[in-house]
C-alpha cells in the first residue's frame, strides 16, 4: 500500500493515476488508477512543509497539485508532473484560514477552501498580475452548524451551486447554497449565498460520515 496512513482526500490526475493523501505521514501516494498499484511517493513525507494533509486534494486549473495543509493552515502547491514543492498558495492563517480542510475550483479558476477551524468556506481569487492569491470573499456557515460539525469537511462546486459536507452535524449533513452574483459576476466580494436545501443521510448513524465525501456535477449530487 506504499505506506499508507490515516486515507484523506484522493483525486485522479490527467495521466489517469490515483493521488491519495496520506494524512498520518504527511505525505501523497499516486496509485496505477486502473489497478491500485502503488507506484511512488509524489510527495514525500513532510515534502513542502505538507503537514497532516486534509480532505482537499485537487489538480488546479494550471494542472499543478494543490493540497490543504491541516496543522499548519495554509494550502501548498506541487508541481504537476514531478511532485516537487512549488510553493504556499494560500499562506498560512492567509484572512482567517484555519485547519484547511476540503477544497475546490471551479469554472473561472476559483479557489474555495474550507476553514475548519472557524466553520466558515473562503474564496481565493488567482490574481492575473501578482503571483498570489487574493482573498475575495466567504460564505459563512448560515445553515444552523454549531461547534464540532465540521463543516467544510468537503465542498463541491458547480455553477453558481456550492455544497458543503458536516458529518458531525448530528448524524451528517449536506447543505446547498446558491450564488447571486448581485449583477456583477466579475466581482466575488458582493456576492450572496443562500441556503437552499438541508440533506440528511436516511438511516444514517453517528460515526457513519455523512457529508464527509460530496461530488456536484449539475442536477447530480453524491
Amino acid at each position: 500500500d506504499g505506506g499508507l496512513q490515516n486515507t484523506m482526500g484522493l483525486t485522479f490526475g490527467s495521466d489517469g493515476n490515483l493521488y491519495v493523501a496520506s494524512s498520518g505521514n504527511d505525505s501523497v501516494l499516486r496509485f496505477d488508477g486502473a489497478t491500485g498499484v502503488f507506484q511512488e511517493a509524489f510527495v514525500p513525507s513532510g515534502g513542502g512543509d505538507l503537514d497532516a494533509p486534509g480532505l482537499g486534494l485537487r489538480f488546479g486549473p494550471d494542472d499543478h497539485l494543490y493540497a490543504s495543509s491541516t496543522n499548519n493552515h495554509q494550502v501548498v502547491r506541487f508541481h504537476g508532473e514531478s511532485g516537487a514543492y512549488l510553493d504556499a498558495y494560500v499562506p498560512a492563517n492567509a484572512d482567517s484560514l484555519t485547519n484547511p480542510d476540503g477544497l475546490v475550483f471551479d469554472g473561472q479558476g476559483t479557489l474555495f477552501v474550507s476553514s475548519g477551524g472557524n466553520d466558515r468556506v473562503l474564496m481565493y481569487d488567482d490574481d492575473v498580475i501578482l503571483p498570489t492569491w487574493q482573498w475575495q470573499a466567504e460564505a459563512t456557515a448560515n445553515g444552523g452548524f454549531g461547534a464540532g460539525d465540521a463543516v467544510g469537511s468537503r465542498v463541491a462546486f458547480d455553477g453558481d451551486t456550492l455544497v458543503v459536507g458536516a458529518p458531525g452535524d448530528g448524524n451528517g449533513t449536506v447543505k446547498v447554497y446558491v450564488r447571486d452574483d448581485n449583477s456583477t459576476p466579475a466581482d466575488l466580494r458582493d456576492d450572496l449565498w443562500t441556503l437552499q436545501a438541508t440533506l440528511t443521510g436516511a438511516g444514517a448513524l453517528p460515526g457513519d460520515g455523512f457529508g464527509s465525501g460530496v461530488a456536484l456535477d449539475g442536477d447530480l449530487l453524491a
